[in-house]
This record gives structure tokens, C-alpha cells and sequence, in this order.
């Protein structure tokens, strides 16, 4: 970490950094889970062999074309063993996401707020 802090000229972003870092490594329920923002969230996994949507206010979508055959993810080829990940700004969530896996099956794992 030295490192890369060295690399800063400006010693307020520096300061700010160090600061940021041991706040998180010394607030409960920060920093030691999947992500530095407080709150709960659901992981989700399925699968799915025909068209549809996965609704709006999702923190991060990953989806994999396990299946043999080409499917899309809006409007967007998806070839066999290819996988897209979307993952929403900070504190943001992701709008609607939507598939085609007819002739083939997506993974789909997301993870939601509570």
C-alpha cells in the first residue's frame, strides 16, 4: 500500500486515502464483507431457457450462455460459454435487463438491496 500511496503528489489525497482505508478496516460490517456499503443484500442464481427481464434495482448481474447455442442480452449476441457482468455505480442499482435463451440456457446470478 506504501506503494502506491508514495505515488501520490498531492499529500491531502494521501491523507484522505489513509483515512479511508483504516476507517474501513476498523467500522463493524465494513470492509470485511462483499462490499464497503452498509446495508443487507440477497444473492440470487438460476437458470433460464426461454425470453425475459430481469426487473430494475439489482446491484450486479452476471449472466453466462452455458447452453450450445447463441442467446441475446439486450439485443445483444450472446455466443455459447461467453459470459456479461453488469455492475451498478456505487449506491445505484442497475435499470431492467433484457434476455433470450430460447434454444439455449443462461446462468443468471444478481444480487439485490433488501
Amino acid at each position: 500500500m506504501a506503494y502506491i500511496l508514495g505515488a501520490y503528489q498531492n499529500p491531502d489525497i494521501k491523507q484522505q486515502t489513509i483515512d479511508l482505508l483504516n476507517n474501513l478496516s476498523t467500522t463493524p460490517g465494513v470492509g470485511g464483507g462483499v462490499s464497503i456499503i452498509s446495508g443487507s443484500y440477497t444473492p440470487s442464481i438460476g437458470t433460464e431457457t426461454g425470453a425475459g427481464s430481469l426487473p430494475a434495482g439489482k446491484n450486479s448481474v452476471s449472466i453466462l450462455n452455458q447452453g450450445a447455442a447463441n442467446g441475446t442480452v439486450m439485443g445483444q449476441q450472446l455466443l455459447p460459454g461467453t459470459a456479461v457482468t453488469f455492475a451498478a455505480p456505487l449506491n445505484g442499482t442497475l435499470g431492467a435487463i433484457a434476455f433470450n435463451a430460447t434454444g439455449t440456457s443462461f446462468l443468471i446470478t444478481y444480487i439485490t438491496p433488501l
